[in-house]
This record gives C-alpha cells, sequence and structure tokens, in this order.
C-alpha cells in the first residue's frame, strides 16, 4: 500500500515532467499552459502539428495534449 510520502513524491516526479500542448487556438492554449505551469509541469506549446513535431524531436515530451480536430 502507498504511503503519503510515496504519493508525494510520484506527484513531485510527475509535476517535474515535459508537457506539450498541441493546440491552435491561442486562448485555449493559454489557459491549459497556465494551469499545468501552476501544478509545477515544464509546458511548451505548439500551435500547429509542423511544430508540435520539432518540440517532440527537440525536448522529448512525457505528455502530448493534442486538439482533436487538428
Amino acid at each position: 500500500m502507498a504511503t503519503d510520502g510515496d504519493k508525494t513524491r510520484a506527484g513531485q516526479a510527475l509535476a517535474k515532467a515535459r508537457v506539450l500542448v498541441v493546440e491552435p487556438d491561442i486562448e485555449t492554449a493559454r489557459n491549459l499552459v497556465r494551469v499545468l505551469m501552476r501544478k509545477g509541469y515544464d509546458v511548451q506549446h505548439a500551435e500547429d502539428p509542423e511544430n508540435a513535431l520539432n518540440a517532440i524531436r527537440g525536448s522529448h515530451p512525457k505528455v502530448i495534449l493534442i486538439d482533436a480536430t487538428l
């Protein structure tokens, strides 16, 4: 069974993870980035698939949030 210390360490490790937000709408992207940064994530934003691929190659994000309409 996980202890509170285990949960805290796991949360801290995840919170430092690099996240790529792929979102063409600037306002939506700004809101997502703001929330994720407040939670401690290292966040990058790409507006389109081409820039997203460049970001993936360059920074190797652990999580990618992508607009489903792209």
